[in-house]
């Protein structure tokens, strides 16, 4: 006889033998027991969580000579023929390959003959979603208000994918991921029927590499048993399945910690040269990190946590050097990677980029923390307290680095020399507090104040940088209201330019609002629209025209 695999030979033959779908089977067997079968079902889960033995198992249970019963006895030519799948009265089709109209309108017309054999005739369609939308429409009727002797029972991995009209005709069950316990449970006895040897480790590897599917994880195992024979280790899985060792990963997140980002393009590498591909480290890697994220905010009693003792205490480890900002930060990054390999053929400098992302991300500020360093800022900066760059918004700038030019000639690159504000007994906090009063009427007027200069109880001189658009009302008011009093404040332009008298009046902007042209030989060109969208929008001045 042909050699069978692990999946068909270890299939469940009844209900609750259907591993972590208790509740499905409840439902069935519920309906069994009071006579409230279904014309219709829709089995609705991901792959390998018995869908399709669920189907089996229903289609025996209402057809055995003993039945209809919650316990088939596979031993009736009925149960047999069905188990075996040449039952002409249960009838499997695949969704992927029947999906036209002909197909359905086939189905449709035998569906109305009574069963040959068995008590009732059931159609058994699985992926059901691959079908085309006229052969939905085909058989909406036909489901809708079946022959009695007729069950339709569907099973699709993507339910979403169905008419409204199709999920509205059909009792709906929906399929679990198989926990991870339960799935080594199950390989645990597989294992000690057929005499293998397999490590605790190399079963947990198996089963979280299943990721909840019960069929990937038996053909994963007897791959493993081809491949090292009766006596399986954790490092076997690793070479022969492509996984990521789960000490490798406790290594990996080490050097992250550590800010190592070298080490881990090293262990990267490592793993590449092993076989295993990107989407795998990235998974693994992924679902580490959640698992530390569950640790931090549900402890290490959570029902959420599935890990041993020893990769526990080690979580918790790792768990503690982590914040909860920086291990979703980590997840997030993951994440990202992980979607972008699929569209690009690069796939390894994405990995390289987020290990060397994650590795860096020990120097990130926390949101907390950064609002707290912003109210802080904020708060020195309202009391009058020293600190340089605190004490404004634009006491960290060189007058100049705020003017641009309409022909992008940025001030910057040649900032004026101006002269150094005269020292006074007044600190440099006072002079924060006039530039960011200053500031919030107008920025380009802050940017043109230098320092303060000569004081008396009569006057208080301020001296600026001539730039277009200045305005010395803003500038006086802003000093008379901080330093409250009688005296009066002089404007002197500096850089070798003559002083300014404080009581010429500015030059009056044009009707936009535009700064005045600092050259009277540009003063035309600041009545075109176009040129003044563009000074406006870049805080700009002319500094030269060519034209035909």
């Amino acid at each position: 006889m042909a050699y069978l695999v692990l999946a068909r030979k270890y299939r469940p033959q009844h209900f609750d033998e259907v591993v972590g779908q208790e509740s499905a089977a409840q439902t069935l067997k519920n309906a069994i027991d009071n006579d409230r079968v279904a014309h219709a079902y829709l089995l609705a889960g991901p792959r390998g969580v018995g869908k399709t033995s669920m189907a089996r198992i229903l289609a025996r249970a209402l057809n055995c000579e003993k039945g209809p019963t919650t316990i088939p006895c596979n031993e009736c030519d009925l149960c047999m023929s069905i188990a075996r799948g040449d039952s002409i009265d249960v009838i499997e089709i695949d969704g992927a390959s029947n999906r036209g109209i002909d197909e359905i309108r086939l189905l449709r017309e035998n569906a109305r003959y009574i069963p040959s054999r068995c008590r009732y005739k059931i159609y058994i369609i699985d992926e059901v979603h691959m079908l085309t939308e006229p052969a939905f429409n085909a058989l909406l009727k036909t489901l809708e208000e079946p022959p009695a002797h007729v069950i339709f029972i569907f099973a699709t991995t993507a339910a979403h994918k169905l008419l409204e009209t199709i999920r509205s005709r059909c009792q709906r069950l929906d399929f679990k991921r198989i926990p991870t316990p339960k799935i080594i449970d199950t390989l645990e006895k597989i294992c000690k029927a057929e005499g293998i040897k397999i490590e605790p480790a190399a079963l947990r590897t198996i089963a979280r590499n299943a990721r909840g599917g019960l069929r990937d994880s038996e053909s994963m195992l007897d791959q493993l048993i081809s491949f090292a024979g009766k006596k399986i280790t954790e490092e076997d899985v690793s070479e022969a399945l492509g996984a990521l060792p789960r000490d490798e990963v406790f290594a990996l997140v080490d050097l992250i910690n550590q800010a190592n980002a070298p080490g881990t393009l090293e262990l990267l590498d490592r793993a590449v040269l092993k076989g295993i591909d990107n989407e795998t480290f990235l998974n693994e890697l992924t679902g580490h990190f959640r698992t530390l994220m569950l640790l931090k905010l549900c402890g290490q009693d959570s029902p959420l946590i599935d890990e041993n003792d020893d990769d526990l205490r080690r979580l918790a480890e790792q768990e503690k050097a982590m914040s909860t900002d920086l291990i979703l930060y980590a997840i997030q990054v993951l994440s990202d990677a992980r979607t972008r390999i699929r569209h690009n053929v690069e796939g390894r400098i994405l990995v390289e980029m987020a290990l060397i992302r994650l590795a860096h991300m020990g120097k990130m500020v926390s949101l907390d923390e950064l609002a707290q360093r912003l109210e802080a800022l904020e708060g020195s900066r309202r009391s009058g307290g020293r600190g340089g760059p605190s004490a404004g918004p634009f006491q960290s700038q060189p007058a100049a680095a705020l003017d641009g030019t309409a022909t992008y000639h940025n001030a910057t690159e040649h900032p004026p020399k101006v002269a150094e504000p005269a020292a006074t007994e007044h600190d440099s906090s006072l002079w924060g507090r006039i530039v960011a009063e200053v500031g919030h009427n107008s920025r380009v007027t802050a940017s043109a104040l230098v320092g303060l200069g000569k004081q008396t109880d009569d006057v208080v001189v301020i001296n600026y940088v001539k730039r277009p658009g200045f305005r010395g009302e803003v500038v006086k008011e802003a000093v008379k209201n901080i330093l409250d009093t009688g005296a009066r404040v002089a404007l002197q332009q500096v850089d070798g330019a003559p002083a300014a008298d404080d009581e010429r009046p500015v030059r009056a902007a044009p009707k936009t609002d535009m700064p005045v042209a600092p050259d009277d030989r540009f003063a035309a060109y600041y009545d075109d629209p176009a040129v003044q969208s563009i000074v406006k929008t870049f805080h700009g001045r002319i500094v030269d025209a060519k034209g035909e």
